[in-house]
């Protein structure tokens, strides 16, 4: 099953992006990412029951005048 994800940032910031890990042999791989420069980010993925993932939110842009914000993160299956 496809699942999505989905990060999304308050009216502070201005470039948010996520990267998806899958471990492999006691190491990260990164298997997906979005790194469009906006406010909202999504990838999608079919992730195995038997197999261990990270998500990694990053906010690479503030909006001016602001240095910290609030963010969210929904995963749901498509």
């Amino acid at each position: 099953m496809t699942h999505g994800i989905a990060a999304f940032g308050d009216y502070r910031i201005k470039d948010i992006d996520i990267t998806v890990y899958i471990e492999r042999k006691g190491k990260w791989k990164k298997i997906e990412d979005d790194a469009e420069n906006d406010d909202v980010a999504t990838v999608s993925i079919k992730p195995r029951s038997d197999e261990e993932y990270k998500i990694v939110i990053s906010v690479y842009k503030f909006n001016r005048d602001y240095s910290v914000g609030h963010y969210g993160l929904m995963i749901f299956h498509e």
